[in-house]
């Protein structure tokens, strides 16, 4: 007597195949060393901090913690948001009323509040979680924008004027810093 030969069911074959394809993949994916991320610390800035280190300092935080050179450029033509070079200078005339410092520090506390034409509002809170930086970090910033041919006004204690470029925000987690 001839044996019947059992065909097996397309859908079935199917079904393993994709099971084995993602066991592939996952065993791959595995395989792959994983990375621990931690939020850089906290810049150490002191009062008595010489302006010429608040400089430093400021820079050394906009290139590195503040990841402001992955939009921002220095000299290479603002592409996706303005080029910093001569910020300095031109922040004294942006807005009617305001100062240099009042100027940037109102674009890094609300960066959607004044967007420079041609651009659109896609700058984050600086003191927010993903960046995060404490309220003295950003006024080294702002020394270091200051200093982009313009005259730095802002020392180590100095304040933003929240009553001129708006309420700081509740829960915004700069109180517990």
């Amino acid at each position: 007597m001839a044996q019947k030969y059992k065909k097996k069911n397309p859908a079935f074959v199917f079904g393993l195949i994709v099971l084995l394809v993602c066991f592939l993949y996952t065993l791959f994916a595995n395989s792959i060393p994983q990375i621990e991320f931690h939020p850089p610390e906290r810049v150490n800035i002191t009062p008595d901090m010489s302006q010429r280190d608040l400089v430093r300092t400021g820079k050394m935080i906009l290139n590195e913690k503040g990841k402001c050179l992955l939009c921002h450029t220095i000299g290479g033509g603002g592409l996706r948001a303005p080029d910093l070079v001569g910020i300095g200078e031109r922040a004294e005339t942006r807005k009617k009323g305001y100062s240099s410092e009042d100027y940037l520090f109102e674009s890094l506390y609300y960066p959607s509040k004044y967007v420079v034409e041609g651009y659109v509002p896609s700058m984050p809170i600086v003191n927010k979680p993903p960046i995060n930086l404490a309220d003295e970090e950003i006024v080294a910033v702002v020394s270091f924008l200051q200093s982009l041919d313009g005259k730095v006004t802002v020392k180590p204690t100095t304040k933003p004027n929240f009553e001129k470029i708006g309420k700081k925000q509740e829960g915004d987690g700069s109180e517990n810093r």
